[in-house]
């Protein structure tokens, strides 16, 4: 016969509770960050609400296969290091305008790409973000090369 003590016992429940409060915390703070994918910015006089593209995948699928985004969203693309980021126009259905930044200032500007573009889109600059908005955006904001990016 298999006989428990109260101390045993006493410790079994406190480690399950213990167990409990730490999957609360992990799946909590799991849901916290992916709130963080939604941020808003700011260039000049105009405020965007900006999805972030920070992993592989995100970055790869990017506004592809959307009909359409808001007047004033847009998707961010985050590196990890400064470098040359080119952009295709894979599976997109609406034209887009490319900000590549750099130190949270603009450092190229592309207006207008059309959603049928074939090949690739580079600046040949240095960023470590790219932000695609709905082509026009850029004009209507008269966003350039030197402004600068707020958050």
């Amino acid at each position: 016969m298999f006989y428990k003590s109260k101390s045993s016992l006493s410790v079994a429940v406190m480690l399950i509770i213990i167990l409990f409060f730490i999957t609360a915390l992990y799946f909590f703070n799991r849901q916290s960050t992916s709130d963080n994918s939604v941020n808003y910015i700011r260039i000049n006089n105009c405020k965007f609400k900006v999805e972030i593209a920070d992993t592989p995948q995100e970055r790869f699928l990017g506004l592809g296969k959307r009909e359409k985004i808001c007047q004033n969203c847009g998707m961010l693309f985050e590196f990890h290091e400064k470098g040359e980021y080119p952009f295709c126009m894979r599976d997109m259905k609406f034209p887009l305008g490319i900000i590549w930044i750099s130190d949270d200032n603009v450092v190229s500007v592309i207006k207008d790409v059309p959603c049928n573009f074939k090949g690739e889109i580079n600046s040949h600059v240095l960023a470590d973000k790219v932000l695609e908005l709905n082509a026009g955006t850029a004009k209507k904001c008269g966003i350039k090369k030197g402004d600068k990016i707020s958050y």
